[in-house]
């Protein structure tokens, strides 16, 4: 990612359970012109400002700011230390593998969190979800995995883009969300692997 001069890359990762290829796991690695020629951020997700800082260099989106709550971290927190980012990565991937909890990743050049006019960052986002198994279909077709999360949506049929609503689309992320109860237990064990690792 770093190689590349362009905000508008996205580079992904959607986990068993979470809208994985059914027969081998992959990254996904993509370009997407800006709709708007007022942003640099193609992808709304670029454009979330606010998060909450749970501890050093872990930060939580909340449902009210995005369709899915989301766990990040950004490359600026590091002093752009890109071996301690990677390995807060590793860290917070590898709880959610060991916990056996279905999630979508993706890497993405963004600003700050704390800083909306500071210099363009890497932000690492993943969001824990439910079992895609224990979603519904929709008559759209529309999973919430790593494109959709991060704004990009695919809709097969031209009279779907005439008619999808953005009240559809909560409705569609909301069966997608784990409970609330479950998250804050996942807040939990997050803050506290973070506080006694020693990466940071």
């Amino acid at each position: 990612m770093l190689l590349s001069v362009s905000t508008n890359i996205i580079i992904g990762f959607n986990s068993i359970q979470a809208y994985a290829s059914v027969n081998h796991l992959h990254m996904h690695l993509y370009y997407l012109n800006s709709v708007d020629p007022k942003t640099i951020f193609p992808f709304p997700i670029q454009n979330v400002n606010k998060a909450d800082k749970l501890c050093q260099n872990l930060w939580f989106i909340s449902k009210e700011n995005w369709f899915i709550p989301a766990f990040s971290l950004q490359l600026c927190d590091f002093g752009q230390n890109i071996s301690k980012f990677s390995k807060s990565i590793n860290l917070l991937s590898d709880y959610f593998v060991r916990e056996n909890i279905p999630h979508n990743f993706i890497l993405v050049k963004s600003a700050p969190y704390q800083d909306q006019l500071g210099p363009v960052t890497i932000r690492a986002i993943i969001w824990p979800k439910r079992c895609a198994s224990d979603v519904s279909s929709n008559d759209m077709g529309i999973n919430f995995a790593m494109c959709e999360l991060a704004g990009h949506f695919f809709l097969p049929k031209d009279e779907d883009f005439e008619t999808i609503t953005e009240e559809f689309l909560f409705k569609i992320a909301n069966e997608a969300n784990i409970d609330s109860n479950y998250l804050n237990q996942i807040k939990l064990d997050l803050v506290e692997n973070f506080n006694q690792n020693s990466i940071f």
